[in-house]
């Protein structure tokens, strides 16, 4: 490998909307939606900033916490090609993300007895922060006299989202605007107003059953199935000693294979 000097152009700037028992973070990402390690100086009485990064397109990002979590946070894309001074960037705090689940029985004598809103769960994972990743979860809290999910404190950027539907239903469906979260990642924009998730579960789901052949000497098998459309969608089971193995709750709308 051959290294070369690259030179780095100096960037100043400075955070309004900051306060002195908040904790702030300035984030460098490139192009890839990677964190780039940028030595940042920031002065949290005034919110002066200064850093140095070498020549390219980059986002500009600002988180806050408090005793709460996050508590406000600001983007700015920037295009270097040599030094910049006086950036302004406002942090504010984030918009709460409602979301709205929707039930579709098809056999009447499983309709749930329970609230919507109990029959499934839901943790995001940052796509661009390297294991160990913190996880976030979504809360229940009463609306007009009624339960709703509501998710509050998410910081800016895209997200992979895990479902657990509970029982016997599953995730027939799973929007955020156009964003189909069941193969996409969620994006959140800072100052931006997320749309609400949109989730429908279903009860209709499919089984499948078979045998794996393992010789003797076996004791058990997994067995995959894997989603044709998002092959990280991946559904293990493990087989009895006999090789028998089932799996449930399998989306009848997506076409799936095994492995």
């Amino acid at each position: 490998m051959s290294l070369k000097p690259e030179p780095l152009c100096h960037i100043t700037g400075a955070i309004s909307g900051l306060s002195d028992r908040q904790g702030t973070g300035v984030q460098v990402v490139n192009r890839y939606g990677e964190a780039v390690p940028v030595p940042v100086r920031i002065e949290q009485e005034t919110g002066q900033f200064q850093m140095n990064v070498p020549a390219g397109s980059y986002l500009l990002r600002a988180n806050t916490w408090g005793e709460g979590g996050l508590s406000s946070s600001a983007e700015l894309p920037l295009a270097i090609s040599s030094d910049m001074d006086g950036l302004q960037m406002a942090v504010l705090p984030p918009h709460p993300i409602p979301v709205m689940v929707k039930l579709e029985p098809v056999h009447r004598h499983r309709r749930s007895e329970l609230e919507p809103t109990q029959l499934v769960s839901f943790r995001l994972r940052p796509a661009e922060f390297a294991v160990p990743a913190p996880e976030y979860s979504v809360n229940v809290e009463k609306i007009q006299g009624r339960p709703s999910l509501v998710m509050r404190n998410l910081p800016p950027g895209k997200y992979s989202v895990e479902f657990q539907p509970a029982a016997d239903w599953y995730v027939q469906q799973a929007q955020c605007g156009s964003t189909d979260l069941l193969n996409d990642q969620l994006a959140i924009l800072a100052g931006a107003r997320t749309p609400p998730i949109e989730i429908v579960l279903r009860d209709d789901g499919a089984s499948i059953k078979g045998t794996v052949a393992m010789g003797k000497g076996r004791k058990r098998a997994g067995v995959f199935v894997v989603s044709a459309r998002a092959a990280e969608k991946t559904k293990m089971v493990w087989t009895s000693p006999e090789g028998d193995f089932a799996a449930s709750k399998m989306t009848l709308a997506s076409k799936r294979q095994t492995r």
